[in-house]
């Protein structure tokens, strides 16, 4: 049994029985306009690394889905099925408070990772799916490792960003839900700091798109 579940721009993800359970297998699609032996080692490498980086955020605490197999040189991964709705649509439907409470969890699991120096890269609603009463954070194909606090401040601000694009008049209330979340495994010391680097983040983009 496989089934196409999503198609994206940089892989498809397919419903598998694997073993007798349910599964997910994830290719990297090539991209016709690289040459083949870079594409090849780009989707290759990312493989390698979400697998290597799933593992790492559930060392640290991070619920993500189990690795079952992996094959870099066919930039193939296959996990664990996680059954459950995607964050970026419950925040559309959800009660306020409900959204908040879910903002505050993604801003813990956030900053779990960033305790770590796991850089995620990719934080969107999209990548977190609410399976039995806990989020399950996926999609670590652009993450590493990183102790600057820049790195941090960026992973935020471009959740925030994402916040902002989809969730208009209510992106300041989620983003500082996260920012509560987060606050609660850092100290308000590291935050304060972290927050003042957002918005130097934030003031720079500004000044990029005036000039």
């Amino acid at each position: 049994m496989e089934k196409l579940i999503k198609k994206g721009a940089e892989a498809d993800l397919y419903l598998i029985d694997w073993l007798d359970r349910l599964a997910v297998r994830k290719v990297r699609v090539p991209k016709p306009y690289f040459q083949p032996q870079l594409d090849l080692a780009i989707r290759s490498h990312r493989t390698s690394q979400e697998a290597l980086f799933l593992r790492k955020a559930r060392d640290c605490g991070v619920s993500t889905p189990l690795v079952y197999f992996v094959d870099p040189k066919k930039a193939e991964l296959i996990m664990q099925y996680i059954e459950g709705e995607r964050l970026k649509e419950a925040l559309l439907t959800r009660s306020d408070d409900e959204c908040v409470e879910l903002c505050r969890e993604m801003g813990r699991v956030i900053a779990h990772l960033h305790s770590h120096d796991i850089m995620h890269s990719d934080l969107t609603p999209s990548n977190f799916i609410i399976s039995r009463g806990r989020l399950v954070a996926i999609d670590f194909g652009l993450s590493f490792i990183s102790k600057k606090l820049e790195d941090k401040a960026v992973d935020l601000h471009l959740l925030k960003g994402v916040l902002i694009s989809t969730y208009t008049e209510k992106a300041d209330l989620y983003f500082n839900s996260v920012l509560e979340g987060y606050s609660s495994i850092h100290s308000e010391a590291f935050v304060n700091t972290l927050k003042a680097k957002i918005r130097e983040i934030e003031r720079r983009g500004r000044y990029a798109r005036v000039v």
